[in-house]
């Protein structure tokens, strides 16, 4: 993922002056290749090492958690209005969160200008992948060198919606791009639904602990 993005204004400098892109620990992996602040008059600001954090996911109201849910942040340096900062990062990821299955979610907020957005996928013909695209341009292109199905997609936008208040959320109506596997919500419903069966089940030291504290108590409700 390559992204440019201009800061027009000195009310956008404090939220674009880093970049948070979150990860799954247990499934993914982020490489920073290249980040910097384009000043205005062209000079590129390089972003330091120790500008670049892999920090753990926050605790919601100081709540005892465990999570693998983690964020990349990168801080740049100097920006002010007029500015660009810039970043490429590769994300792998090893293990699929639904085994044998794929998904790729992007929608495109309306309260952001899009100069120039270009999508390209590529996947092996023996996979089928369903398409749920709106509001943007493109779809499938020539097939590659190796057979493998291509598919390009472009947006653009200069048009910015405030947000209204009690909005309903812009994942009903925004434009979006949805790449997946699944055939239908019910199939990932069950995707999801077999990978915790394990997680369910009630093991012989969860039945002891729970008789142990319940001792001598016949009551439901107060067990």
């Amino acid at each position: 993922e390559e992204v440019t993005r201009l800061i027009k204004s000195q009310l956008a400098v404090d939220s674009n002056s880093q970049v948070d892109i979150p990860f799954n620990s247990s499934f993914q992996k982020i490489d920073v290749l290249e980040a910097y602040t384009i000043l205005a008059s062209g000079k590129k600001l390089p972003v330091a090492a120790n500008a670049i954090r892999y920090v753990e996911d926050d605790i919601s109201d100081g709540a005892n958690q465990f999570s693998d849910r983690k964020h990349c942040i990168i801080i740049f340096p100097s920006v002010s209005a007029g500015t660009r900062i810039h970043y490429k990062v590769k994300t792998t990821t090893h293990i699929a969160l639904f085994p044998k299955n794929y998904e790729n979610v992007m929608y495109f907020s309306l309260q952001e200008e899009e100069k120039q957005f270009e999508f390209n996928f590529s996947h092996d013909p023996k996979i089928q992948i369903l398409t749920d695209v709106k509001g943007v341009s493109g779809g499938r292109i020539a097939d590659g060198p190796k057979g493998e199905i291509r598919y390009r997609y472009t947006h653009q936008s200069s048009d910015i919606s405030i947000k209204e208040p009690a909005q309903v959320s812009e994942l009903d109506f925004a434009p979006r791009i949805i790449l997946s596997t699944f055939k239908s919500h019910v199939e990932l419903g069950k995707a999801y639904e077999n990978s915790l069966k394990s997680k369910l089940l009630v093991t012989k030291e969860v039945r002891e602990l729970a008789e142990k504290i319940t001792k001598g108590i016949t009551e439901p409700k107060d067990q």
